[in-house]
């Protein structure tokens, strides 16, 4: 096998290679570059799209543990988390759960900005049916609103 020849025409881009003699035509890969909007695979098509899901919680009080975001995933669906953004009225500290199982944890300072982002660029699998919770946690004197937003994939 040679190669890799690679081409790129608008929107996709093209890794094709000499044939394989073991592998009758199958001489070429196709990789999308951009939006995951419509993947096709060679046995057949699988439409992804990105989801969101926004919550808050208006009324943290200090020096409680409090869920801002809590979302189930399908039973049938595989999924992926790209994103999970939070911010709120004081500072904080902000943990993200999946099935109970602390995956990370961010915080907020003084001077700083009030927005945290738990970011995943190349997604990160969740088993189906799992529960993700972004939960926070302040100790300013005051109550105070908190909102998160998850961006999320499903496929089949």
């Amino acid at each position: 096998m040679t190669g890799p020849i690679r081409d790129t025409h608008a929107e996709r881009e093209y890794d094709s290679y000499v044939e394989s003699p073991t592998r009758a035509n199958k001489t070429a890969v196709e990789v999308y570059v951009g939006n995951p909007g419509d993947i096709s695979g060679g046995g057949g098509s699988t439409s992804v799209s990105l989801k969101s899901d926004y919550q808050e919680n208006a009324s943290v009080v200090t020096g409680v543990t409090s869920t801002v975001l809590t979302h189930t995933f399908s039973a049938t669906l595989n999924s992926r988390v790209y994103s999970v953004s939070a911010s709120g009225e004081n500072i904080a500290m902000y943990e993200l759960l999946i099935n109970s199982v602390l995956v990370e944890k961010k915080r907020t300072y003084f001077g700083e900005s009030l927005n945290v982002c738990f970011d995943f660029s190349q997604g990160y699998p969740v088993g189906l049916s799992s529960v993700l919770e972004l939960k926070v946690y302040h100790t300013r004197p005051v109550t105070a609103s908190f909102n998160s937003t998850l961006k999320y994939t499903e496929t089949v």
